[in-house]
């Protein structure tokens, strides 16, 4: 998935094991992960944006995160929010939405869907059994 597993707690990783297939459960991990970006603790450290390029995490960013400056789970986990609240169709049938105009089928701005996005994925970690630190 890209990512440096050995910076994380031990008791994270645990969190995301699959037993019963002795690896990484993609979803859990992309969970808790997006719920430390909307924590802070990428800020200051370089990484791939949805925009295709290397940047690095800002105050700037994190106050105020556009589209293409997230984290690839954090996209990804808006995607997973967005079809849970309004339809796979909804969702698919608008993918090439410029993200200014996300208030004309979501009914919101892209800032409203995020803070929205992020406690719904906050959710999904406590579901999940995901402690974020």
């Amino acid at each position: 998935m890209g990512f440096d597993l050995s910076v994380l707690n031990p008791a994270m990783l645990e969190q995301a094991w699959d037993q019963e297939d002795n690896c990484l459960n993609p979803r859990l991990t992309y969970l808790g992960f997006a719920a430390l970006a909307v924590r802070g603790y990428g800020i200051g450290e370089r990484y791939f944006a949805v925009k295709n390029e290397w940047i690095v995490r800002t105050e700037q960013i994190q106050e105020n995160p556009m589209p293409d400056d997230l984290y690839f789970y954090e996209a990804a986990g808006m995607v997973a929010y967005l079809v849970e609240t309004c339809g796979k169709d909804t969702v698919f049938g608008n993918w090439d939405l410029d993200p200014e105009n996300m208030d004309t089928v979501f009914g919101k701005s892209f800032s409203e869907l995020y803070r929205d996005w992020a406690i719904w994925n906050e959710k999904q970690c406590k579901l999940a059994g995901i402690m974020i630190p």
